[in-house]
């Protein structure tokens, strides 16, 4: 075998050692991310020319194999996890750090920070980061058989870490009423009888809703007070982080002509910590009039998250206002940041 043949075999070799290395690192094409939230930095020290994941991605693309970006780029982005096999043994051994960073729920396509140093370039500790902490590594991009990662020639290090989330905070339900079969698990109490059945399921589009009426077959107003409750909800076992009420609503006036009435005083939320003792709650957002068209509402229950929570919905009627009352997606969640 000629020198220059046994040249291009030990290169061949070693490109194949390399990329039996990196096989397990993510990687695929720019189409397949998708960017979906917004990330606000507003008050963090971070650079204003910071980019992205999927940007530093984009960029990495148009690098041939092998080769590495002339330019540093701040890249901004959330830490998704560690290196299985290398980020333990290059702290302890390198006091560099290996992982994974991705935008808010982009679509299995992550961006491997690899051989990181520590803040400002000094030694990585294992306690410098942690999953889910927002992060800024400051590198220049390498293009690795198509894996767009860290130059790890550049010295990359950490420039910025928090674990303050600046990605937007989203309610999220644990819990959602389905009247697609009644009631369920909600249950209907009679205070003032008014003589009808007061709180029905009806279909609503796609959804099912729950309507409250007070009227006779003639259609006549009737007087009453029916109460529409909630199961019991265990809101601690939930863990929610400040628990919420959400649902929406609209109503539709029936009422006597000449007659001055409060919906305030007809459409009533009220709450429970205990099933005995209940406290009124504000329902901000109320539709009514004439014309159809639901309002959403998001109500803190911080208060009152005990393990025997409950919520009402409570219709009141006279013999000369009986509105209609429809309210449907009705839900007990908490709030959450979108990259979890």
């Amino acid at each position: 075998m000629n020198t220059n043949a046994l040249k291009s075999l030990i290169f061949v070799f070693a490109v194949a050692l390399c990329a039996c290395e990196h096989n397990d690192f993510p990687s695929g094409p720019v189409e397949d991310i998708h960017l979906y939230d917004t990330v606000d930095c507003t008050g963090m020290n971070i650079p204003a020319n910071a980019i992205t994941v999927q940007e530093a991605l984009k960029i990495g693309k148009t690098l041939n194999s092998g080769q590495a970006s002339t330019q540093m780029y701040y890249i901004k982005g959330l830490v998704k996890s560690f290196h299985p096999d290398k980020h333990a043994t290059g702290i302890a051994k390198e006091h560099k750090a290996y992982f994974y960073m991705q935008d808010s729920k982009m679509a299995n396509i992550d961006f491997y920070a690899y051989q990181i140093k520590g803040l400002n370039g000094g030694d990585f500790n294992a306690e410098d980061i942690e999953i889910g902490d927002f992060v800024v590594v400051c590198c220049k991009l390498y293009n690795y058989n198509g894996t767009i990662e860290t130059d790890g020639k550049s010295s990359p290090f950490l420039y910025y870490t928090t674990n303050d989330n600046p990605y937007p905070i989203k309610f999220e339900p644990v819990y959602t009423a389905d009247f697609s079969n009644g009631l369920g698990d909600w249950e209907t109490v009679v205070k003032s009888d008014p003589g009808v059945n007061v709180w029905k399921t009806v279909k609503d589009g796609e959804d099912y809703a729950v309507v409250a009426q007070a009227v006779s077959p003639e259609g006549a107003r009737l007087a009453g007070e029916t109460w529409l409750v909630s199961p019991v909800f265990n809101i601690p076992a939930m863990k929610l982080q400040s628990p919420k009420l959400e649902f929406e609503n609209h109503y539709i006036k029936n009422i006597e002509q000449g007659v001055a009435t409060d919906i305030h005083e007809q459409l009533l939320l009220k709450v429970s910590s205990d099933g005995v003792n209940w406290t009124d709650i504000d329902i901000p957002n109320f539709n009514g009039g004439t014309i159809p068209g639901y309002k959403a509402n998001t109500i803190d229950i911080s208060a009152y998250a005990s393990a025997n929570m409950r919520v009402a919905f409570v219709y009141k009627s006279t013999a000369q206002s009986a509105p209609k009352w429809t309210i449907k997606s009705i839900s007990i969640g908490g709030d959450k940041h979108s990259r979890k």
